[in-house]
């Protein structure tokens, strides 16, 4: 019985994480199906960065908490720049974009 209560916590935690990370803690409009959007659109995103911790970011990422990661990682500014092929210039150090490089070939590999 203990165990199970224990597992409550982490399941608080889980529900916080994608409250406060993924600002689901309020609702943009009126309209229950664009609530509805709105939240499943959330949790895909929440899920899709919980299996990347698990699976691809092992190490410095791994229990790091959504802000962490979003100010980390996912807002790193970038440019398409479509003239001459397309390419994508990003705004990052060299490490960064090679730990990018390196999370890109795992998640085709899958």
């Amino acid at each position: 019985m203990v165990h199970f209560y224990n597992l409550r916590g982490v399941c608080e935690y889980n529900i916080k994480e994608a409250k406060y990370g993924f600002n689901l803690k309020s609702f943009p409009s009126g309209n229950l199906a664009g609530n509805g959007l709105w939240f499943k659109t959330g949790i895909l995103a929440y899920n899709l960065i919980m299996y990347l911790k698990r699976i691809i970011m092992e190490g410095v990422y791994k229990n790091k908490e959504m802000g962490s990661i979003r100010y980390q990682v996912i807002s790193i500014a970038g440019k398409l720049v479509s003239h001459g092929g397309n390419k994508l210039k990003l705004c990052c150090s060299v490490d960064m974009f090679k730990k990018m490089e390196q999370w890109r070939t795992e998640c085709l590999t899958l």
